[in-house]
């Protein structure tokens, strides 16, 4: 059945069919109405040409392609249904096509290539009943927010590409419900991914996912960059890591209220205990959030996450050895009372016991100043702040070094903060000292000198005025009576200010 002018061509089929027994239908520049609860079988593809319409009200059957060269609202207002009953089929064409109600039959793959919507936001719905529907790198876009607007008897979609192009978007907005999208592998395994909601408003959901090899390459690079697969002490993790990413992202700012994704056995990780948590990638901090608490695991392959607030790429670990928590920010700034404040914030935390603030003013030997408890097991932001009242004259460089409760530690990046300096020079002798240690400071700018002495704990241990011995010169004495054995930190204060600072060894 063909047509090749611009005339009006009328299918009026109230209580009767039309078959189109050729291999091809092809409508140019022309108008087709199907009337409603009619029925038409295209026995091969239909391609609309442009400037052509194919207003459905009742049932068209195809067992060819769908070619839409026409335009992306070529059904206009249609009602009816389409439905693809051939075995290998394809959805392509020049333009997108939004079908009222799309239903696939046959046991064929249905491949697109093009991107395709269903319905509107009250109606429509995409039945897969036993079919495949291979996504090929274009997006399915469901605009009904039912739960049942996605309807499988078996079926199930491809996605599997690795920029994430083959995906399902969702518009659920605050609609309740339990959304599954029937994912599986290009051999037939089922990965289902299912989101629940009760009436909050999680606005258009993005799914989408693929498998790796074993060790998890190759990484996301879209939407955002992926750049590792380590663990909380920098080493390579994917012998813990399922061989599988996921890229979920909703656009509304409320909870989604559950998450579930399940992998196939051959994608478990080769190690750990067996006890699979999702884990969010956080571009801000170049790694992967803490794991979400609450989380389940109904069985070895499946993990279901409780009140989404953040959403993007996701990846799944062994809870004996999870993606690594880094620091969201580090800092080190000079105050006008010539200190140092430290601020540092983490993202989450995960069996964090403290960390130790060190010092150091050659960038390469650092020394211990204090210890900061830790927040423990958080997935709350937590922030941080200490201040060195005494930081070295000069630069002054500074690094966290953050411990586990098992022992484990990692070192923060380092920051490096320059203070004014002073006339002042400080001479010691001897250093290191037996008996005791002579300080001597020559300085035309003040005639009052406080010298403080620290313990390698950070403890003051002495704290003494320099006697003036001429105009430019002042002096003290530390006597190896007064303290134990070991290093100590002096700082050098002129006017409630540090000008300098250093450090000395009695034997």
């Amino acid at each position: 059945m063909k047509k090749s002018r611009s005339v009006l061509w009328l299918i009026i089929c109230l209580c009767f069919s039309v078959s189109a027994n050729g291999q091809l239908m092809t409508v140019r520049n022309a108008s087709i109405i199907c009337i409603d609860s009619a029925t038409a079988y295209i026995n091969g593809d239909i391609n609309l040409e442009s400037g052509s319409t194919l207003r459905n009200d009742g049932y068209i059957y195809i067992k060819g392609d769908w070619i839409n060269n026409a335009a992306d609202n070529c059904l206009g207002n249609s009602s009816g249904s389409i439905m693809l009953n051939g075995n290998a089929q394809q959805i392509g064409g020049q333009n997108s096509t939004t079908f009222p109600e799309l239903i696939f039959q046959g046991t064929g793959i249905k491949t697109l290539q093009q991107n395709i919507s269903i319905g509107n936001t009250a109606f429509g719905t995409l039945n897969l009943a036993n079919s495949i529907l291979n996504l090929n790198s274009n997006s399915l876009t469901l605009n009904n927010s039912s739960s049942i607007a996605l309807i499988d008897s078996g079926g199930y979609i491809i996605s599997e590409k690795v920029d994430f192009s083959s995906k399902v978007i969702w518009n659920i907005q605050k609609s309740q419900g339990n959304y599954t999208i029937p994912f599986a592998t290009v051999s037939g395994e089922k990965i289902p991914v299912i989101i629940q909601n009760n009436t909050h408003n999680i606005g258009v959901v993005t799914f989408s996912t693929y498998a790796t090899a074993s060790n998890n390459l190759p990484l996301p690079q879209q939407p955002t960059e992926v750049t590792h697969i380590r663990n909380e002490n920098g080493n390579d993790n994917s012998a813990y890591a399922a061989d599988r990413y996921w890229f979920i992202y909703k656009s509304g700012n409320e909870d989604i209220e559950s998450l579930c994704f399940k992998v196939t056995p051959s994608e478990l990780p080769l190690s750990g205990n067996g006890n699979l948590s999702a884990q969010l990638w956080n571009p801000l901090i170049d790694g992967w959030n803490l794991e979400l608490p609450s989380q389940l695991n109904p069985d070895a392959f499946t993990v279901t996450i409780p009140s989404i607030s953040e959403t993007g790429i996701w990846a799944l670990a062994s809870t004996s050895s999870p993606l690594p928590v880094e620091l969201l920010y580090f800092d080190a700034k000079p105050t006008l009372q010539n200190t140092v404040l430290l601020n540092w914030i983490t993202a989450s935390e995960k069996s964090n016991d403290y960390f130790i603030i060190e010092r150091s003013n050659d960038g390469v030997h650092f020394e211990y100043l204090q210890k900061i408890k830790g927040a423990g097991n958080t997935t709350i932001q937590q922030s941080y702040q200490w201040e060195d009242l005494y930081p070295f004259d000069g630069i002054s460089y500074y690094r966290l070094k953050q411990t586990d409760f098992n022992g484990d530690f990692t070192y923060s990046p380092v920051k490096a903060v320059q203070l004014n300096g002073s006339d002042a020079d400080v001479i010691l002798f001897p250093n290191p000292g037996k008996h005791r240690i002579y300080f001597t400071v020559y300085s035309t700018e003040s005639d009052n000198f406080l010298l403080q002495v620290y313990d390698a704990g950070g403890k003051m241990v002495r704290s003494m005025q320099l006697h003036p011995i001429n105009t430019n010169q002042h002096s003290g004495i530390i006597d190896r009576n007064e303290l134990n054995s070991g290093i100590y930190i002096y700082h050098l204060l002129q006017e409630d200010k540090i000008i300098k600072s250093g450090k000395f060894v009695f034997d």
